[in-house]
């Protein structure tokens, strides 16, 4: 397998709230290009900003300083999640200067392929994956310190799961990989060959593609109907082997719905003059 890009792990973040300065889940930055310079965003999973709610505080996010200088963490108060409630995506804009204040940098929108369902690119089960994001036993103290996981694809969303929390239907990528609760946010990514056998045509890859987010992992709790064990996105237990993605396209439908897409307008016209 292809070496993954080292200039990809500053856009990996750890969430905290302002209650409790344990990082407790991943969120990575997208940038959406405008005219001269790119609008970037914050996302995670939703129960991710709900759980750093819970005890009456705020987001943090927690990011690595300039010039070596030890992590420091933003407020980021304003999310915006997915209309489906079932669907666990959280956006968030960047505040103004951030990308210049500290050692990060962005997942560009291009690198992702939100047309999986439809096998457009043939990526499906057994393709490999790699996730970037926090490792709880060991989150870094002087610098972040994300860990690069791998797995493959078990499962394609062309069926509904059941959320639990709210009752609502969803779809979800199967990864066969080893999960923890510090990854619910991380972004997941498929390694795609240089050429590949695709219905019986040799097509060309594109490296590293951003197909998803991890959602969750299956956990030996109680017994769900819809899926066979319910899931905890929140404990670091001992899990089944198989992880729970959110598909591209859903952090997609958010980037481009509502004030996001407004707020990127007057962006251009302002770089435009």
């Amino acid at each position: 397998m292809k070496r993954f890009p080292a200039t990809l792990l500053p856009a990996v973040q750890y969430i905290h709230s302002t209650t409790d300065p344990t990082p407790r889940g991943t969120a990575f930055i997208m940038a959406i290009q405008v005219a001269k310079i790119p609008a970037c965003y914050f996302v995670t999973a939703r129960h991710n900003v709900i759980g750093a709610r819970r005890d009456g505080g705020e987001v943090c996010i927690r990011m690595n300083g300039r010039a070596g200088e030890k992590p420091q963490s933003v407020v980021v108060a304003d999310w915006t999640f997915h209309e489906d409630v079932a669907v666990d995506v959280a956006v968030a804009e960047l505040p103004k200067g951030t990308m210049h204040a500290f050692d990060i940098s962005a997942l560009d929108e291009r690198l992702s392929d939100y047309h999986l369902t439809d096998d457009a690119e043939g990526i499906g089960i057994g393709d490999a994956l790699l996730i970037i994001g926090l490792f709880t036993s060991v989150p870094g103290y002087s610098r972040l310190m994300p860990v690069v996981r791998s797995g493959s694809i078990a499962g394609v969303p062309d069926d509904t799961f059941s959320d639990p929390m709210t009752g609502g239907k969803y779809t979800a990528f199967l990864a066969e990989m080893r999960s923890s609760g510090g990854l619910s946010g991380s972004p997941v990514f498929a390694h795609l060959p240089e050429a590949r056998d695709h219905r019986g045509k040799i097509v060309s890859g594109s490296g590293f593609s951003l197909i998803g987010m991890i959602r969750a992992h299956f956990t030996g709790g109680r017994a769900d109907p819809e899926v066979g064990v319910q899931y905890d996105p929140d404990r670091n237990t001992l899990n089944h082997g198989i992880a729970i993605i959110t598909p591209i396209r859903s952090v997609v439908e958010v980037l481009n719905a509502g004030t996001f897409v407004a707020n990127r307008e007057a962006l251009r016209r302002e770089q435009l003059g």
